[in-house]
């Protein structure tokens, strides 16, 4: 879970945490959004907690927050920032605390948007899966490092970008717990993610890696209606 503290008393507040797990929604990114009316509290939280994203206003009762961010780079917080301000004034002193967006206020979704995507994304190649090998011992496998799975006999064929690995599980199952519009099924014994496909022949997937990966017949048209979908994303 993407979790994510906003660190606002404006009136926008908590339109900006509805905001926030409206686009988290949108992205397929389930997230926890907690509002916190001070820096003060901020910091209490982040003693016992850690954040994948940080929306910050640049001035909230008289702290500067970008001095604040800057500080929690000293202390390395590696969180995303994405500053939020009613003026443009302090947007170049900003990047001193490498944030991934400056919004201005009052904010819109379509200037909010790509700032959040871009921490989404971030946060979706640290998301991993964990499946056992043939022994019974956990694997945890990055999922954007994932090329495709195939199910062989009783065992899953795991392809990912720097080798391969044996493991016992169900097909479906695994398929369930993979980012829905990043993996396609393209046959009953594959999952393929779209992000390494290369080109899509008749009847298979080629990968980044040269592998093909089988298309079932009757879901050739929607294969190829997928990666063009996904092309244009």
């Amino acid at each position: 879970m993407m979790t994510v503290a906003v660190c606002d008393d404006s009136m926008y507040a908590q339109l900006l945490v509805n905001e926030i797990k409206e686009l988290a929604a949108e992205s397929e990114v389930e997230a926890s959004v907690e509002l916190f009316r001070s820096f003060a509290f901020l910091t209490a939280a982040m003693k016992t907690k850690k954040y994948d994203l940080l929306v910050l206003e640049t001035s909230l009762r008289g702290v500067n927050g970008i001095d604040y961010a800057r500080n929690l780079r000293l202390s390395r917080v590696d969180s995303d920032i994405i500053f939020v301000s009613p003026s443009e004034k302090d947007a170049l002193p900003a990047y001193s605390a490498f944030p991934i967006g400056y919004i201005l206020k009052p904010f819109r979704r379509k200037h909010f948007r790509p700032a959040f995507r871009r921490a989404a994304e971030k946060f979706a190649k640290k998301r991993t899966i964990i499946l056992r090998d043939l022994n019974g011992v956990k694997l945890t496998f990055p999922v954007d490092e994932l090329l495709y799975i195939e199910v062989i006999g009783n065992e899953l064929g795991i392809h990912t970008r720097t080798g391969q690995a044996k493991c016992i599980g169900s097909l479906a199952e695994t398929y369930l717990a993979l980012p829905e519009k990043q993996f396609y099924r393209s046959h009953r014994s594959f999952i393929v993610n779209m992000n390494y496909v290369t080109k899509c022949a008749k009847y298979y997937f080629v990968m980044e890696n040269g592998d093909k990966v089988t298309i079932a017949k009757n879901r050739y048209s929607e294969a190829k209606g997928t990666l063009m979908k996904f092309a244009s994303i």
